[in-house]
């Protein structure tokens, strides 16, 4: 009767835990399709804004060529023969070639801004996950290192006589401090403020 139970809840935790594996595989395999999906929309409106980009200052480029070219024909035309009609469109080309400049200026500083954001980003996620990767390596190594701990103590209380089992020291059971804690006998306590 006992051995029938034991099946069942062995049965019964393999299938929870076969439940579980196929939830989080359904969970991740969900969360690549949702990432992939924003790379992709993410991609094309990067893309269109960068062409937009590049058209806008080829634009802005050759409108400050054009301005700059009707200036010096027309300061050419005001040394040949200085018309006050001549000399107050000059003036006024000469305004709007000062606002195009800036606003070309302008353009250039918003898009070495946003560049710099975009080396900030890719180099901040690219940290982000190495650090990430660290933090999973030195989790999985003090778990085996835990593991192997604990099954050489497994061994070595099997082959103990029960009262040298009460004597065991359950210091080596704590859990290593996080960096920047001290340890004072077996028992972490926070960084002294010397």
């Amino acid at each position: 009767m006992e051995s029938q139970k034991t099946e069942l809840e062995s049965s019964e935790e393999k299938s929870v835990t076969v439940d579980q594996n196929e939830n989080a595989k359904n969970r991740l395999q969900s969360t690549e399709a949702l990432a992939k999906a924003l790379s992709s929309t993410l991609t094309t409106v990067i893309k269109d804004f960068d062409s937009k980009a590049q058209q806008t200052f080829a634009s802005q480029d050759h409108l400050s060529q054009s301005l700059d070219r009707l200036t010096r024909e027309l300061d050419k035309l005001l040394d040949d023969a200085p018309f006050l009609f001549i000399m107050q469109h000059a003036a006024k080309i000469s305004a709007v070639r000062k606002r195009v400049s800036s606003l070309n200026s302008v353009l250039k500083s918003v898009q070495r801004r946003l560049d710099n954001i975009d080396r900030m980003l890719f180099v901040g996620v690219r940290i982000q996950h190495q650090q990430q990767q660290q933090h999973d390596a030195y989790a999985i190594s003090s778990w085996l290192v835990s593991i192997k701990d604990m099954s050489s103590l497994d061994i070595k209380c099997a082959s103990m006589p029960m009262p040298a089992l009460a004597s065991v020291n359950m210091t080596m059971f704590f859990i290593p401090p996080s960096p920047g804690r001290r340890m004072q006998d077996g028992i972490p306590h926070p960084k002294s403020t010397e």
